[in-house]
């Protein structure tokens, strides 16, 4: 596993901090669980994707990975 070079002028994070960030990942992840139907999920795809927000890329990538999961599940 590579680390990554800290970027100049950003505050290093400190163990409390990333604890509360995966903590709220997890929680955002499970909330997003809960749209169990295709047409659910594909609704929130189209509001994630009209969105430029760098919060709306985060729930892309976690709506992208679960139906990867969904994909992969159902083989």
């Amino acid at each position: 596993m590579f680390r990554q070079a800290p970027v100049a002028g950003l505050p290093k994070l400190t163990r409390r901090d990333r604890a509360a960030f995966r903590d709220s990942r997890r929680a955002l992840e499970r909330e997003l669980a809960d749209y169990s139907s295709d047409a659910d999920r594909n609704d929130l795809q189209l509001m994630v994707d009209a969105s430029i927000t760098s919060a709306a890329w985060e729930v892309g990538k976690i709506l992208s990975r679960q139906a990867e999961v969904r994909l992969h599940q159902a083989r």
